[in-house]
Formats: C-alpha cells, sequence, structure tokens
C-alpha cells in the first residue's frame, strides 16, 4: 500500500515536503515547481481553456507525467487531441459508497477515488495502489467561500476515510477538520488541542 498527498493551492502547501504520490486539482500543477506530480483531477465543467491553462497543462503533462482524471469529456475536439486524459470511474464509485452523494468540491472526488483504487467491495487492499494515508497540504479552506460552502463536504469525506481505517493528516494552518474556536465543544478550558494534534501528527510521521 502507498500514502499520497492531495496537494492544494492554500498557504499550508508551502509545507509540504513531495515525500509521496502527488495528487492535486486543476491548476494545482504549477504549484508543485520542480516536485512530482502524479495525478491531477479536474470536476469543474471541462474545460475552459484560458481558466484551466490547457497549454501549460499539456506541457506541464509531458514534463511531470501525470495522470489527468476528468470528471467528464472535453466538450471541444481540440481539447481531446491536445490531452492525455481518462474519465473518473463514477459509476463505480457510486456503486463502492452508495450511501452518499456529497460531493462538494474536487477534494471530496480526490478522497472517493483513493479509497476506491486498489480495493475490493470489502475494503481490503488487492493491490499496492491501495492508499493507506492520505496528507493534506494546501486544503486549508479559509476563504468565505470555500469555508462556507465546500469545509463541510471535505470533512464529510475525511470522516468516510477515518471509518475505513485511512487517516487524513492535515496541516496546522488549515480550517478543515477542526472547529471555529479550536476547542472541542464544551472543554473551553484546560485542553491544549494543539499540542495533542502535533503529539499525534509528529507520531504519524514517524
Amino acid at each position: 500500500m502507498k500514502e499520497i498527498i492531495i496537494f492544494g493551492m492554500g498557504a499550508s502547501a508551502i509545507h509540504c515536503p513531495f515525500d509521496h504520490e502527488v495528487w492535486t486539482v486543476n491548476n494545482g500543477f504549477g504549484g508543485v515547481g520542480k516536485h512530482r506530480c502524479d495525478k491531477v483531477f479536474v470536476t469543474d465543467k471541462f474545460f475552459d481553456r484560458k481558466y484551466l491553462q490547457v497549454d501549460l497543462m499539456k506541457k506541464a503533462q509531458k514534463e511531470k507525467g501525470f495522470e489527468l482524471i476528468l470528471s467528464s469529456p472535453p466538450d471541444e475536439d481540440y481539447l481531446k487531441r491536445e490531452l492525455d486524459w481518462k474519465l473518473y470511474p463514477l459509476d463505480e464509485i457510486i456503486e463502492r459508497f452508495p450511501l452518499t452523494d456529497y460531493y462538494g468540491n474536487t477534494i471530496c472526488y480526490m478522497i472517493a477515488y483513493a479509497l476506491w483504487q486498489g480495493r475490493n467491495a470489502r475494503h481490503e487492499a488487492i493491490s499496492t495502489e491501495a492508499v493507506s494515508r492520505i496528507w493534506f497540504y494546501g486544503i486549508d479552506h479559509l476563504r468565505a467561500d470555500t469555508y462556507l460552502y465546500e469545509k463541510g463536504a471535505t470533512e464529510h469525506w475525511m470522516g468516510i476515510a477515518a471509518a475505513l481505517g485511512v487517516p487524513v493528516i492535515n496541516t496546522d494552518g488549515s480550517a478543515v477538520g477542526k472547529t471555529f474556536s479550536g476547542q472541542m465543544y464544551g472543554h473551553w478550558d484546560g485542553v491544549d488541542l494543539k499540542t495533542k494534534a502535533q503529539q499525534i501528527y509528529d507520531r504519524l510521521r514517524r
């Protein structure tokens, strides 16, 4: 099994060590710099040439060899020809996780893919492609829109991953998986959650 990094463009991306397979979203391939980029997911309406920097993506894909995974085929024939892409296995993912359709952003699709890949219906690893741990870097949801509209969906899939024994480890600077105050509800004094979280984080890094 393997660990993966889901790489976003939030401020905490600067802490990414790029020490595992790297998956990113949309133009995130431009944020990895000289580092590896293994998968790029696009689930927005495909494909605005200007917004998604198709020419740069084509060049980066040739240099880094990343797999481009789309939620729907490109509308224009020239895009189908210019990029090497494959379709997101939505039917298989829905069959694997039939009790939820809470896909509030691309990160949700990426977590679902990570939980599906290399595993059977009983969530048993059947290949080395199975993911055992997910690291978040740059998945911060600190902007008002992503905090309101996307944070809950990302946390929903983090919970599914945790229930299946696949921990999602986040950065200290992200809002995801944390209360607004950073404290456990009902425990306002005497609980140093930051220290406890850092201890857990350090233990998982070993």
